[in-house]
């Protein structure tokens, strides 16, 4: 059984390295430590925006949210 992305997040993702080595049980193929950790930092903002997620994605997330609504 694959987990989810929390539980990998919980055990520690290697962010520094672009190995896509991870996999979940909600999507296929296999994805970065970074990539899974935007998708939380994501999910955080959409649903506790003010929480401390431990890592800084916010330029990232700001210039999806301006693509988002061009």
């Amino acid at each position: 059984m694959r987990p989810g992305v929390t539980i990998l997040g919980q055990s520690g993702l290697e962010i520094n390295d672009p190995a896509q080595k991870y996999t979940l049980q909600s999507l296929p193929s296999k994805y970065s430590g970074e990539y899974l950790c935007s998708i939380m930092y994501a999910a955080f903002k959409q649903f506790v925006p003010e929480e401390d997620v431990g890592i800084d994605f916010s330029r990232e997330y700001k210039a999806a949210l301006e693509l988002r609504t061009r």
